[in-house]
């Protein structure tokens, strides 16, 4: 075999990602507040690069209207709405049993037994140490620390200080107006078959009828299991609509949240002074650092020319869902959005990831608009749909004698929609439905 070198030609295709263009992609997923922290930090490394970003304001009408860096008066940019779910308490659970416990008659033991318990409940309220243990650790009696349990019972909120789902229950029905002496027994020697929804094994051992035991469930489920759960201090989560859609005299108007809330601007202070500075280093830097601004800048309208393309399409698609009828929302896919808009799926999940719309008929996350296609008749009908439906059919039920997932998948045949047995479960789980036999109740409605 001869061997021998020599120069040839020939042409391959193959895609670059250039860091501009990687970040013009990054740049699409990203909501109002993080473009605004993204960009905070391209500020920090670019002189060149003047952000003004004004902060949101909240629902509450006494907010104040401020911004990132400075004041301003009425005639300052716009802000933008925000909803706001505020703290549920203003003091800690150990604060407020611990300001009740003040007015106890307690010893030396059963104070310090008392505020260690206290010092021991989980979020929900529940003691989580043994009484004997806990006892032995901090140096006091076992019935000291019985009396002292009693007393942390005795607090509120009612069911504070319980050691399981169980005992929780019984304490908030002991201290319930009205004779709740059925129920106090069920959950006190019945309590497994009565979670279990054996009604009529309980009723059969306690002499009563089921529906006597129905109305002990009722009773039950308005009870607390969680009475500590009130008093953390979480914060407080907020929806920054990153879209507003208006409707105004039979047109569509939207709105991208962040064209009025971030502003991108050249620092012309600095570019003047690297103008002036004859040294190469310093003009290289000058070069470098505009080309950065430069392409950011085109990023930025890009992301913004993109996402009012994608979402003036979705606008089309579920006009009727986004004026307020909830049960319209068409059935709808990324590609099928992707196809509309004239670009690839994956800009598509890029550009509704996390993102939220504001429309006439509420604030809606974009990736709930998407909905799988089943078909009626010869149209399509969305899963949105199938959930509306299905819990209507469930409320019209009669609760004696409740609706199996077969049957409701019948009645949808009837209707001309074809949906399965499992399709119908895997449904009525996501909506929150038990099945049917834990939706039957005993005796007249």
């Amino acid at each position: 075999m001869k061997l021998q070198t020599g120069l040839t030609q020939e042409q391959n295709l193959q895609l670059n990602i250039t860091q501009e263009l990687l970040q013009a992609i990054s740049l699409l997923q990203y909501t109002s507040l993080e473009l605004a922290s993204f960009l905070e930090e391209k500020a920090e490394e670019n002189p060149l690069l003047n952000v003004d970003i004004h902060f949101f304001r909240t629902t509450d009408p006494h907010a104040k209207k401020w911004n990132r860096y400075r004041n301003y008066e009425k005639s300052g940019p716009p802000v933008a709405d925000i909803e706001q779910i505020p703290f549920p308490g203003s003091c800690s659970l150990a604060d407020y049993l611990k300001t009740q416990s003040l007015l106890l008659p307690l010893d030396g033991e059963e104070r310090k037994a008392l505020d260690y318990f206290i010092l021991n409940l989980d979020g929900n309220g529940y003691l989580s140490v043994d009484v004997e243990e806990a006892c032995r650790q901090i140096g006091v009696s076992k019935e000291a620390g019985e009396r002292a349990l009693a007393a942390l019972q005795r607090l509120d909120p009612p069911g504070v200080g319980a050691r399981s789902l169980q005992e929780c229950l019984l304490l908030q029905l002991e201290r319930s107006p009205g004779d709740n002496a059925l129920a106090i027994t069920v959950i006190k020697d019945y309590f497994q078959p009565f979670v279990n929804r054996k009604w009529r094994e309980i009723s059969r051992k306690l002499n009563v009828s089921a529906a006597e035991i129905q109305k002990v469930m009722d009773g039950v489920q308005k009870l607390n299991p969680k009475p500590g759960a009130a008093f953390l201090q979480e914060r407080p989560h907020y929806i920054i609509p990153d879209f507003i859609v208006k409707y105004n005299d039979g047109k569509w108007e939207i709105e991208i949240a962040e064209a009025n809330l971030i502003d991108v601007k050249l620092n012309r202070d600095y570019v003047e002074v690297f103008r002036g500075n004859p040294d190469p280093a310093m003009k290289a830097y000058f070069r470098e650092k505009m080309q950065q601004y430069r392409w950011l800048q085109k990023s930025l309208a890009q992301r913004r020319e993109t996402m009012m393309k994608i979402i003036g399409e979705l606008v089309k698609l579920q006009e009727k869902f986004f004026l307020g009828e909830k049960n319209q929302l068409r059935p709808m896919t990324m590609k099928e959005l992707a196809e509309r808009a004239g670009v690839h799926e994956s800009t598509v999940s890029r550009v509704v990831k996390n993102k939220y719309v504001r429309a006439p008929g509420g604030t809606f996350a974009l990736k709930d608009l998407f909905s799988a296609k089943l078909a009626k008749n010869r149209e399509e009908i969305s899963a949105q749909q199938i959930k509306s439906e299905l819990r209507a059919i469930i409320d019209r039920e009669d609760k004696r004698r409740p609706l199996s997932d077969q049957e409701i998948a019948e009645i949808f045949q009837k209707k001309g929609i074809s949906v399965s047995r499992r399709t119908i479960a895997k449904y009525r789980e996501q909506i929150g439905i038990p099945s049917s036999n834990k939706r039957r109740r005993f005796g007249a409605e």
